[in-house]
């Protein structure tokens, strides 16, 4: 009878957690769908921090918890949450109430477009340790032995590092786009085998702009998911995620942390993607799938330390990316005319292979007139390598680091550092040539960025 009245009140006792974290998340629920329909700016201020959370907390900010871990009630409840038969905080690994309020909120941000329309939130996200965990985080889910996949080859030295290297050692064949902007040699690339399709828009250090609707179209015409970069253009200028594509993934350390004091990544997806695998619940939700199964046992998390500081420098978004993207359209018509300047990639130039395009895909959240087209550009110096070299370590205004997106300016040399790895003839295929500068403008005075170039440029005879 003992026992008996033991199991009775040991159910009791799980019945009660699960009806009041239902309860809770239900009400998260409702909180995060009529946030959803404020404006961009509200969002990235307040996110997914109800004045319910503050008065909990007593602070008006999220703040960092730092625990490792989330306590139980008992051993039931902790072996309902592992294995996920109710909802609830269990390890930072896995889960963590600084981590959610930032992915809650970006998911927010990236699916903007679509969630502003409907009763229902279609979009969520997952935070990493960082933009290249966050890329393997992403694809590694539809790939197989004897696989392939088709990328653009216009992106970071990293992610081509990830995926001509490390993701071939693991059986999957990266076939590699030389034009990007050609979509049948995206189209000859795909085959029965193929299990989706990669794009970084804008790319880094190239500035190459992709027709995202038209390479969803042609993704989902084969059973297969776009998986698109958007880290320089974050989502104030553009978000794929409402053009078409499947997934979006984010280095946060860049233009998303604008202070360079966290690192992080992140992975957004819509709901019900397309693509070959059989999980229902991977295609229904496929950040939430990936949180429960992959990237538990990857560990992959972010620090809570670095999701608080992204939810703060968040706050000022639209504003740091609208000024800094305004200076460098500014710093772009200077370089254009300068006659030590051999060429100069930025979208935001009518001489820009793709400036319609961008034209019509950076678009300015919820302001008019619309466009804006980064803070990131690069650009050819005329005469040799040691020419460029110094060039670079000529220039007073910034900084001369790997970084980019950063509330300071920022240059490096692409083809000696960021690319280096990927070696000279993907280099060259990529566009990317040995007296190329990428150059990311900062928040500093525009014309103080201007007379620093110049006076850069003066060294080369």
């Amino acid at each position: 009878m003992v026992e008996r009245l033991k199991t009775l009140l040991e159910r009791d006792h799980i019945d009660r957690i699960l009806e009041a974290d239902i309860e809770a998340q239900e009400k998260q629920r409702e909180f995060v769908c009529r946030r959803m329909k404020d404006r961009f700016d509200t969002i990235c201020v307040l996110g997914a921090y109800s004045q319910d959370d503050a008065y909990a907390f007593k602070s008006i900010v999220p703040c960092a918890s730092m625990s490792v871990a989330s306590p139980f009630q008992s051993a039931e409840e902790a072996a309902a949450v592992l294995a996920y038969k109710i909802p609830g905080y269990v390890y930072t690994r896995i889960v963590n109430p600084t981590n959610y309020l930032l992915e809650l909120t970006l998911a927010m941000l990236d699916g903007y477009d679509l969630n502003r329309y409907s009763d229902e939130i279609q979009t969520s996200a997952l935070t990493t340790s960082s933009g290249m965990a966050a890329i393997f985080t992403a694809v590694t889910p539809f790939l197989h032995p004897g696989c392939n996949f088709v990328s653009s080859n216009k992106v970071y030295g990293g992610t081509y590092m990830q995926f001509d290297v490390e993701l071939r050692q693991l059986g999957a064949e990266c076939r590699w786009v030389e034009n990007p902007g050609d979509l049948s040699e995206w189209k000859n690339s795909i085959d029965d085998g193929t299990r989706f399709m990669y794009v970084e828009t804008p790319s880094n250090p190239g500035l190459f702009i992709a027709d995202i609707p038209a390479l969803a179209d042609l993704a989902h015409s084969n059973g297969i998911p776009l998986i698109v970069d958007s880290t320089i253009a974050t989502p104030v200028l553009m978000r794929p995620l409402s053009l078409g594509a499947d997934i979006v993934v984010h280095s946060l350390s860049k233009a998303m942390t604008g202070s360079a004091r966290a690192i992080g990544g992140a992975l957004v997806s819509r709901k019900n993607i397309v693509t070959k695998e059989k999980n229902a619940e991977l295609r229904a939700d496929f950040a939430t799938w990936v949180r429960k199964w992959p990237y538990r046992d990857i560990g992959a998390c972010m620090s809570p330390a670095n999701a608080e500081r992204t939810l703060d420098e968040i706050r000022t978004l639209r504003h740091r990316i609208k000024t800094m993207s305004h200076s460098a359209l500014r710093v772009a018509e200077f370089l254009r005319s300068h006659p030590k300047i051999l060429r100069v990639n930025y979208p935001g130039l009518p001489s820009h292979p793709q400036h319609d395009l961008a034209r019509r895909e950076m678009v300015m959240v919820d302001e008019e007139p619309a466009n804006a087209f980064s803070y990131l550009m690069s650009f050819d110096v005329k005469g040799s390598v040691a020419d460029a070299n110094r060039v670079v370590e000529s220039m007073r205004i910034g900084y001369h680091t790997t970084h980019l997106g950063s509330s300071c300016t920022i240059r490096i040399q692409p083809s000696c550092t960021t690319h280096l790895q990927q070696g000279e003839e993907a280099r060259r295929k990529a566009g990317i040539g040995e007296t190329q500068v990428r150059y990311s403008v900062g928040l500093e005075a525009t014309s103080d960025i201007i007379r620093d170039i110049d006076q850069a440029l003066a060294t080369v005879s």
